[in-house]
């Protein structure tokens, strides 16, 4: 069975700053809407989710975020440090999709192209999950990809999420123009495993 609270905590405030070993977290700025729409724009970058977003949609994504963050949850800026650019996001959303949906908190990330391979997407969802599982209203949470997405499933493992084994669901791709479904894999971490996990490799 599923389990989230039925009234989610406040997990992150817009003005956060969380750190990591090599990354900080953060709220979103004005000057980080140009960053996003670069890594909204690639094509590497948004090939799991559909394709590339326009810059009007990158903003209004960005937008949501600021938004969410007033609630206590949502996506944050992944930054190398404090004052950087935005080489990111990464954080946690109600979730809308797939089974028993109504009852999920997911965790979801993206990496500007060029930061791939140093860890980043690993580090930064595993401090995502620290912050979460130290509210003992939480003691689950999910994540989803296709199943042809092997990198984003390979952070999964690495942070210590399990792949559900009945969870798979069709799904559109948001930003997709072709409307057939793809299949989605669901995982999961619990926070009574995550508390003595160490972080697997990089």
């Amino acid at each position: 069975m599923f389990r989230v609270s039925a009234e989610v905590p406040r997990i992150f405030e817009p003005r956060d700053k969380i750190v990591s070993s090599r990354l900080t977290l953060t709220g979103w700025t004005d000057s980080d809407y140009q960053h996003a729409r670069d890594w909204h724009g690639d094509p590497a970058v948004m090939s799991p989710l559909g394709g590339p977003i326009g810059e009007e949609a990158s903003d209004s994504l960005v937008d949501r975020w600021r938004r969410e963050l007033e609630n206590g949850y949502g996506m944050l800026a992944v930054r190398e440090s404090a004052d950087t650019q935005a080489i990111g996001a990464v954080g946690l959303g109600l979730s809308s999709w797939g089974p028993d949906a109504a009852s999920r908190l997911d965790i979801g990330w993206r990496l500007a192209q060029g930061s791939w391979g140093r860890g980043f997407a690993t580090e930064a969802a595993h401090k995502i999950l620290n912050v979460a599982f130290s509210h003992s209203e939480i003691q689950q949470i999910f994540a989803y990809t296709t199943v042809t997405n092997f990198r984003s499933a390979a952070v999964m493992s690495r942070i210590g999420m399990v792949k559900v084994s009945d969870g798979d669901f069709l799904r559109a791709l948001p930003f997709s123009k072709n409307p057939k479904p793809a299949l989605h894999g669901l995982w999961v971490a619990s926070s009574n495993n995550h508390k003595t996990l160490e972080l697997k490799g990089s």
